[in-house]
């Protein structure tokens, strides 16, 4: 999967801090190395930086911010800019109504559409 160059530098930091050195090592390793870290662990992560940018749990409840919510954000970027079928091979949906379903389209994207809306029918 093509990754960009910061977020491969990133990776690159994680694995020199891993206790685990094999190359079939785990890259998000938990307790030990055939135990992949807990899903409570990242959200948890998540949460707390989250409250450092000041989004506390009452927002990000309302916002339904969570760390799936990144498939979301990663699909609904990528849709209409590159071909679904290529999408899907990125997401790892088998079908349209997948790619489809974590397509959320932000209204800002629709401003232009408004904007000539209210031109022409008001």
């Amino acid at each position: 999967m093509p990754i960009p160059r910061k977020t491969a530098q990133y990776l690159h930091d994680l694995i020199s801090l891993s206790p685990f050195q094999e190359p079939d090592d785990l890259l998000f390793w938990g307790k030990d190395r055939s135990t992949p870290i807990r899903n409570e662990e990242v959200s948890r992560a998540l949460y707390n930086a989250l409250k450092q940018i000041g989004i506390y749990e009452k927002e990000r409840t309302q916002r339904n911010i969570t760390f799936h919510s990144w498939r979301y954000f990663y699909n609904s970027l990528l849709r209409g800019r590159i071909h679904d079928s290529k999408l899907q091979r990125l997401t790892g949906h088998k079908t349209d109504e997948m790619t489809e379903h974590y397509t959320r389209f932000n209204i800002d994207d629709f401003r232009d559409v408004k904007e000539i809306q209210e031109r022409y029918f008001t």
